[in-house]
């Protein structure tokens, strides 16, 4: 009389089975390489990005205590430095596109 354990399927079987569904993908092919350097290429975006918000706030937020034009100032510059930003951003990706 066969038991439970016999109607389960072999582990060799399994494994062959997984392997049939599971896509072959080549270390080359995946987007973040395994010495970081996807993880410094989406920092240094991030970080330019940014900076030009950091900086266009400060500058406005200075200028508007300076003169007395609060929030004229902060949102104008917020949102120039915003600009900058995706500017930079745009062109530190088209740089990192033309890299080998």
């Amino acid at each position: 009389m066969p038991g439970p354990r016999d109607s389960l399927p072999s582990l060799e079987n399994l494994q062959h089975r997984i392997d049939e569904v599971t896509p072959d993908v080549s270390p080359a092919e995946t987007p973040v390489t395994q010495d970081g350097r996807g993880l410094a290429v989406l920092a240094r975006l991030a970080a330019e990005l940014l900076a030009g918000i950091a900086v266009g706030f400060g500058i406005g937020y200075a200028l508007d205590h300076w003169l007395g034009t609060s929030p004229w100032l902060t949102l104008i510059c917020f949102f120039l430095g915003a600009g900058a930003g995706f500017l930079n951003l745009k062109r530190a990706a088209e740089q990192l596109d033309k890299a080998p």
